[in-house]
């Protein structure tokens, strides 16, 4: 699957991509945009690269609000959702995570992660890690994540 993991304004991804248990290369995990309504979003996938795709095209790639239900194509994927309503602001950002169908569902936890690396990933988050180390911690450990790690910040809009 993946790991995905965010933790104090960076959200961090591995980019190892599969197809029927057989690495094929690297898929863009992470992703930064503005929302239309106004906000900032970071939003990461794991899944189906298929319906991942799908979800892309009907979220980021329109810079919607990702939080109505309406939004999202129903698939064999997750996301975690980031969304920051102020760059400038000291409030902390909201956080979503999504899984599959319905409506994305708000956490209060200060750091997430999801995917088949997300209990590595949220242990190593838990004693002090950064997103992008519990994600390179997760590769390391996981045999369903791998590739190079990725991370985006909201500075990255």
């Amino acid at each position: 699957m993946t790991t995905i993991a965010y933790k104090d304004g960076v959200m961090a991804a591995d980019s190892l991509s599969t197809c029927n248990g057989i690495r094929n290369g690297t898929f863009p995990k992470v992703h930064a945009y503005k929302i239309l309504t106004g906000g900032y979003c970071l939003i990461g996938f794991c899944g189906e690269p298929a319906h991942i795709t799908k979800a892309i095209a009907a979220i980021v790639d329109k810079n919607q609000d990702p939080r109505p239900s309406d939004s999202w194509p129903e698939g064999d994927y997750m996301a975690l959702i980031v969304i920051q309503h102020d760059v400038a602001s000291e409030c902390p950002p909201d956080i979503y995570v999504f899984e599959g169908q319905g409506a994305p569902f708000q956490l209060t936890t200060p750091y997430q992660a999801i995917g088949s690396g997300s209990e590595i990933a949220t242990g190593a988050m838990a004693v002090g890690a950064t997103a992008l180390q519990a994600v390179k911690t997760a590769i390391e450990l996981d045999i369903n994540s791998g590739g190079p790690s990725v991370a985006k910040t909201f500075e990255d809009l």
